[in-house]
């Protein structure tokens, strides 16, 4: 049975996160870091949100959204699908990337927000890895003191709360790090985070975007609830947004890169994430199905949908 919808609040900000699956450390490495950043930089571009603070630690990671028009799981599903599509493009690996659906959390109070960019900040202090998170390369801390360019964040955005002036901001900024550094949840689990914990309707969280599968490594959906019916020119404009195309030219007979890209990123979407068959996405772009299923890393099965799980490639059972 399919989760029933849960509330979207345009201009909701949101505790997001997610991590590897097997606690597999893919982002010590600082070019999976790099392309992780640049990723979400890319789509939030594409889908206008906010981000009022980001770390992201060796197997998991931390964005504070504020988001805009767009739904927070086509957001998700958009970063996460990129994600493990490049780092399953680059090391040829097939298998899950992201351990579950991601989570994400409605903030509704300032008091919360204060106490959430401090935590999301202070993440590798509470790790072990450093005693100050401006020792830390992959946090936007610094960012919101003016010590250097951000990575995601919209400093003026996070600092909004703090105060009237960036000085204040600033000053009021720093007393809540060392206040959220002292409480006993720091080092708790995120379920028992006051913002997480204290709000109990499930109307004020969603988790896995309400649509959006766990994935592979290929950002292929292993879940086996059935996703929202979205048809394949809705998944095309989405697809589109953002960019200067349009659905005519994805359904055209243009050769070039960059619509090249964009047409890939729709046969993902439609296949492992709203379960059209190859032959029907092939169908709707006028291409030839085998070309489709390379894109995507997978086979085309005759007259049925085709089931994506990573459990039916040798080696990848967990």
């Amino acid at each position: 049975m399919a989760r029933s919808p849960r509330l979207f609040i345009p201009g909701g900000i949101y505790h997001v996160y997610c991590r590897v699956a097997r606690s597999e450390r893919v982002f010590e490495d600082s070019a999976e870091a790099r392309q992780f950043i640049d990723t979400v930089s890319d789509v939030k571009r594409l889908h206008i949100f906010t981000i009022l603070a980001f770390c992201l630690m060796s197997t998991h990671y931390h964005l504070v959204i504020q988001t805009g028009e767009i739904p927070l799981w086509r957001t998700m599903a958009r970063i996460q699908c990129r994600v493990a599509r490049g780092f399953n493009k680059r090391h040829r690996f097939m298998g899950r990337l992201w351990q579950s659906r991601y989570k994400a959390r409605l903030v509704c109070t300032q008091q919360y927000l204060e106490q959430l960019l401090a935590y999301v900040h202070l993440n590798p202090v509470a790790a072990g890895l450093v005693t100050d998170p401006s020792d830390f390369p992959w946090c936007d801390h610094d960012a919101l003191l003016g010590r250097k360019a951000p990575h995601l964040c919209d400093v003026g955005a996070s600092l909004r709360g703090f105060g009237e002036s960036p000085a204040v901001a600033r000053n009021a900024y720093l007393l809540r790090i060392r206040a959220v550094a002292e409480e006993r949840w720091m080092r708790a689990g995120v379920r028992d985070l006051p913002w997480w914990s204290e709000v109990t309707n499930d109307e004020l969280f969603a988790e896995a975007g309400d649509h959006a599968g766990a994935e592979d490594y290929s950002g292929r959906s292993v879940d086996s609830e059935p996703l929202e019916d979205t048809n394949l020119v809705q998944i095309a404009e989405h697809v589109c947004f953002g960019t200067s195309f349009t659905v005519l030219d994805l359904t055209g007979q243009s050769r070039s890169k960059e619509l090249s890209a964009v047409r890939k990123e729709f046969a993902s979407l439609a296949v492992d994430h709203y379960r059209h068959a190859v032959r029907e996405v092939a169908t709707f772009l006028g291409k030839h199905p085998g070309s489709v299923s390379r894109w995507i890393g997978t086979t085309v099965q005759p007259n049925r949908k085709v089931r994506l799980d990573a459990t039916r490639v040798p080696g990848t059972e967990l």
